[in-house]
């Protein structure tokens, strides 16, 4: 991921666009600080399977906190 101050983003847009365009991810800041992200550009029609992929790895990536609720259910817990 590359990092650009804004003036240089100003400045050499044409440049930045292109490497985006390559696929790369730029960040700029503004004052040493990030203020944006210019990434490349998807598609917003995704399929039902691309969709289900994407809940999948969610699901995956967030760590089961306590029992589940089918556990909860079948110990007779109401809340």
């Amino acid at each position: 991921m590359k990092e650009v101050g804004s003036y240089e983003a100003k400045t050499h847009l044409i440049e930045l666009l292109d490497d985006v365009a390559n696929g790369e991810t730029i960040v700029v800041t503004k004052q040493g600080k990030p203020v944006a992200k210019i990434v490349p550009y998807q598609a917003a029609n995704m399929s039902v399977d691309d969709i289900n992929q994407q809940f999948e790895r969610l699901q995956k990536s967030i760590p089961a906190a306590g029992p589940s609720i089918r556990d909860m259910i079948e110990e007779g817990r109401r809340f």
